[in-house]
């Protein structure tokens, strides 16, 4: 199994960042980075090649991570044996690879927009024709492979779950800016009657209830993101529901409910990418 150091660094932070989740999918997460992490150790150290380059050809250093890495292969061959976390894992680390896949698709989309505008190029590299021409090479190779990434039908659906969830959230974020922004009570203590802050605040949360006004005008991404809130709240086990608005509620519950997104998620890369 190659794994790249961003690849072993996402599958830490998606530990992280499931961290609290009571159903367990963060021990399985956590448990799956491990392993990931230690297979990286246990290839590279069979990389003779790999070795010498990355500790400048010290042998002593070498020898070293060899001794460190055949200490900690017990531990890869026990999780390894576990064929109900393996199973878990190959959903994790699709999961993992394709959130890193969605990420290319929009830098080579928002590269090759870029690339095709003419006044933002001159502006971005200063009229200077040499980087420009490169940049447009850059997006040219990034349309090949934008339009191979994206042929995969299978990814692209992944891709707009993905955005969904993320729209979904940054509403739930919104809202929280413009709840606060009305509370006189709260804003005095948050900023310690500093009125400049909170005069700051309050334009950054104006433009953030455009933001808000322009996702909640969406009917679909809407009814998605009630979908997606009454899930977590059917799932919770003290039953707890929100208490503001239908609307509100659409928008602020999916924050709590970001461990049965993160679920809802694998389990959709479990039926894409594993069966």
């Amino acid at each position: 199994m190659q794994l790249t150091n961003v690849f072993v660094s996402f599958l830490f932070a998606s530990a992280v960042s499931a961290k609290g989740n009571k159903n367990g999918t963060d021990s399985v997460q956590a448990q799956c980075a491990q392993m990931a992490k230690l297979t990286q150790q246990v290839d590279l150290a069979a990389n003779e090649t790999k070795l010498a380059n990355k500790f400048d050809n010290n042998q002593t250093a070498i020898d070293a991570f060899k001794a460190k890495v055949a200490d900690k292969q017990a531990k890869l061959n026990t999780l390894s044996s576990n064929t109900t976390l393996t199973e878990a894992c190959a959903v994790v680390f699709a999961h993992a690879q394709s959130v890193q896949a969605c990420s290319k698709i929009q830098d080579w989309e928002q590269q090759i927009a870029l690339a095709a505008n003419d006044t933002k190029l001159t502006s971005k590299f200063d009229g200077n024709t040499t980087k420009i021409d490169a940049f447009k090479a850059k997006a040219s190779s990034a349309a090949t492979k934008l339009a191979d990434m994206t042929s995969n039908s299978t990814l692209t659906t992944f891709c707009s779950v993905q955005q969904t969830v993320q729209e979904c959230r940054a509403m739930s974020q919104l809202q929280k800016a413009v709840a606060m922004a009305s509370n006189t009570t709260a804003l005095q203590a948050k900023f310690d009657g500093n009125q400049t802050k909170i005069d700051k605040f309050t334009a950054k949360a104006a433009k953030a209830q455009s933001k808000l006004d322009a996702l909640m005008a969406n009917s679909t991404l809407m009814s998605t993101c009630s979908s997606l809130s009454q899930a977590a709240t059917n799932g919770n086990t003290n039953g707890a529901a929100t208490t503001d608005s239908k609307t509100a509620s659409a928008a602020g519950s999916i924050e709590a409910a970001g461990s049965m997104i993160s679920a809802a998620v694998l389990a959709i890369t479990a039926t894409m990418f594993v069966l």
